[in-house]
């Protein structure tokens, strides 16, 4: 009864594997809760890889820059899931650039998305940038779409900006 307590060994790798699943916990919470659904994909197939059935292209529309252009593109929104083909050409398209797009909402409704955006790469042998939207994901109301050159040192150079009019 005289001899002095054993240390406990244990504690230390107990508080070490609290405090480690208390900090995957934190970062699985708050990655769910930023990570929003995919708007803008850069195939058909991509987007029917998070939305089965939704490979079907139900509308094709071309943006592209004329002399004293400011006007809206009206955009028809379909009646069922799909995907809807969105063909940009650069104002300044350079071969080797890359595209960076985005499409923001601009009224700011809180019903559809806000904000997206995805790395389109380079200009096809065609001249266009093209991506697709998830149709589903898209409400009533206007967008901006902006098509964004991105140097390889990450300088951005001047955005070409197109309006669409989802109806």
């Amino acid at each position: 009864m005289l001899q002095e307590p054993r240390p406990r060994r244990w504690l230390p790798y107990a508080a070490a594997a609290a405090l480690a699943f208390v900090a995957l916990g934190g970062v699985l919470w708050v990655q769910q809760r930023s990570s929003a659904p995919a708007v803008l994909f850069l195939s058909p197939g991509d987007l029917a890889s998070h939305h089965p059935g939704a490979q079907v292209i139900l509308g094709s529309y071309v943006l592209a820059r004329t002399r004293g252009s400011g006007g809206i593109t009206d955009v028809r929104l379909p009646s069922r899931a799909g995907t809807i083909e969105l063909r940009i050409l650069p104002s300044d398209a350079t071969p080797d650039a890359r595209y960076r797009i985005t499409l923001e909402r601009l009224d700011g409704r809180p019903d559809g998305v806000r904000k997206a955006q995805l790395d389109a790469g380079s200009i096809a042998p065609d001249g266009y940038v093209t991506v697709y939207v998830d149709s589903e994901r898209l409400t009533q109301g206007d967008y901006e779409i902006s098509l964004i050159p991105v140097s390889p040192r990450g300088a951005t150079g001047n955005a070409d900006r197109f309006v669409i009019r989802v109806q």
